[in-house]
C-alpha cells in the first residue's frame, strides 16, 4: 500500500499557486473534528484569515505540517484553529 501511495503521489501534476481555502472549506462542510494540512505554506495571509473565519462555526482543530518549509502561515493556521504545527525536512 505504501508503494501504491508513493506511485500515486508521484503521478500528480501541480499547477497554479497554493490556495488551501477551497479544500479546507470543503473539509469543513463535512463538520470534522480535525483537519490536517500538508503544505510548503506558500500562500497569502488572506488565506489564513479566510480559514479562521470559515472555521468559526465548526471549530475543527486544524493541524498543519510544513514540508521543507518552516512556514509562518502554517504556524498561524494551527495557532488560530486549536491545532498543532510540525515542520518536516525531507531528504
Amino acid at each position: 500500500n505504501l508503494q501504491d501511495a508513493r506511485n500515486w503521489i508521484n503521478s500528480l501534476q501541480t499547477s497554479g499557486g497554493t490556495n488551501p481555502v477551497p479544500a479546507v472549506q470543503e473539509a469543513l462542510d463535512m463538520e470534522p473534528e480535525e483537519i490536517w494540512i500538508l503544505s510548503d505554506g506558500n500562500f497569502s495571509e488572506s488565506a489564513v484569515d479566510a480559514i479562521r473565519v470559515a472555521n468559526q462555526k465548526v471549530k475543527a482543530s486544524i493541524h498543519t505540517i510544513g514540508i521543507n518549509a518552516d512556514a509562518p502561515t502554517l504556524k498561524r493556521i494551527a495557532e488560530e484553529n486549536q491545532g498543532m504545527f510540525r515542520y518536516v525536512q525531507l531528504p
